[in-house]
Parts: C-alpha cells; sequence; structure tokens
C-alpha cells in the first residue's frame, strides 16, 4: 500500500471509529500515533511536519477532536457525528488515601524541604535549628 494523506486518513477514521465503537470515548492522539507504527504508517513522513492535530482538523472531516480543559495534553479524536466533551465525562473518582499515602506525602514534603535547605549558602544553613523531635514526627507521618 502506498503510503498517502488518503489512506492516512482513512485508516486513522478506522481506528478512532474502531476505538468509539468500543468504549464510546475519544481515542487519545497519544495512542493514535503508536498506533499508526504498528500499521506500518510513517505519518510524520506523510504529513511532513504537519502534526496529527492539525492533519485531523483540516483534511479529515469526518473526525473531531476533543481537548480536556484542564489537562492540555488530553486529546482525543471521535466520530464528528457523535458528541463528546471531557467536561461532560463522569468524574473518576480517587481512591481515600491510605496511612501509607499520608506517610510518603508527609516525608516527600521533608525531603523537599530539606533539599530546599540544602541549596542555601553555608552561613544560612548555620541559622537553621529544627527540633528533633519535628523531624521525627514528620518522617513519621504525623
Amino acid at each position: 500500500m502506498t503510503d498517502t494523506k488518503k489512506n492516512l486518513a482513512k485508516k486513522i477514521i478506522e481506528f478512532s471509529t474502531e476505538h468509539w465503537n468500543k468504549s464510546a470515548e475519544p481515542l487519545l492522539l497519544s495512542q493514535l500515533g503508536p498506533d499508526l507504527k504498528t500499521a506500518d504508517f510513517d505519518y510524520k513522513k506523510i504529513l511532513d511536519g504537519q502534526g496529527l492535530r492539525r492533519f485531523i482538523d483540516t483534511e479529515i472531516s469526518e473526525l473531531s477532536i476533543a481537548q480536556h480543559p484542564q489537562q492540555y495534553a488530553k486529546l482525543g479524536v471521535h466520530p464528528a457525528n457523535e458528541s463528546f466533551s471531557y467536561t461532560d465525562a463522569p468524574n473518576e473518582t480517587k481512591p481515600e488515601s491510605t496511612e501509607l499515602d499520608k506517610l510518603r506525602k508527609s516525608r516527600r514534603a521533608f525531603y523537599g524541604f530539606i533539599q530546599a535547605i540544602s541549596d542555601l549558602p553555608p552561613e544560612e544553613i548555620e541559622g537553621v535549628n529544627i527540633p528533633a523531635k519535628v523531624i521525627v514526627r514528620l518522617l513519621e507521618g504525623k
């Protein structure tokens, strides 16, 4: 098969429609690129510097682009006749923090603080006094 923009467009439509039919969600562009490479499409060569998003926006009227309002990298493609918005998608609930998660968070904060202090000039470090009780409590996650 000759790698042309027309064949590339057909393959992108095929992948995104197949993904939409399975999950009712857009196919992320971060996944589309590897899928095209797996299908032996050198899309970067075919598009000659044009990005996938621009190619889809300008040359594939059968597809639409959906971008998440807060997560800039969350960019997906879906059939144009289907409506989708990331703001309408159900929110994923985060699991509650466990004690181990709280301990890790406390330790990361402590180590970050120590790293920031270690970047200070020696004369400023001399003036820093952290009671051992505070250090122990932070390392225990309390």
